[in-house]
């Protein structure tokens, strides 16, 4: 996910992105790969010892781990750097809101609903040769949200 997600922000010219995995060498080789891809200097690697030093001048937080899905409680990140940013990205959508965009409160925020939609819809059409009604899926992935 996180590759994807690095690939779809630099093809979008986002400025320079850090990847930050607890392993060092599958940072190191996404980020490699992003800066051979988009150029050097677009991506660079840390560890989540180096985070607070690799995002001080961070304008966004993308989360793509599964800390914090349901059975993964809690924050992927340090509290303090739960507030980083004025875009926050979490790609779960179990739960619809996790604790990181509930402490996003106030910016840009986004779940992985739309995520979780947009690959369903793709999936229902490479299965069908129809194509999903996207409005209405995006509607009802919302409608977990209210009895969580």
């Amino acid at each position: 996910m996180g590759t994807a997600v690095a690939h779809a922000l630099l093809t979008r010219d986002t400025g320079p992105l850090t990847v930050v995995d607890p392993l060092t060498d599958r940072a190191e080789a996404l980020a490699g790969s992003l800066n051979r891809q988009f150029g050097n200097g677009r991506a660079s690697a840390s560890t989540p010892d180096g985070l607070q030093a690799a995002t001080a001048g961070a304008d966004g937080l993308v989360h793509t781990s599964p800390a914090g899905v349901v059975a993964h409680h809690g924050l992927p990140l340090p509290a303090d750097l739960a507030r980083l940013g004025s875009r926050v990205v979490d790609v779960l959508y179990q739960p619809f809101e996790p604790e990181l965009l509930a402490r996003a409160r106030g910016r840009t925020a986004l779940n992985g609903g739309g995520l979780l939609v947009f690959q369903g819809a793709e999936a229902f059409r490479l299965v069908t040769g129809r194509q999903a009604d996207r409005t209405r899926m995006l509607a009802h992935a919302a409608e977990p949200a209210a009895s969580e």
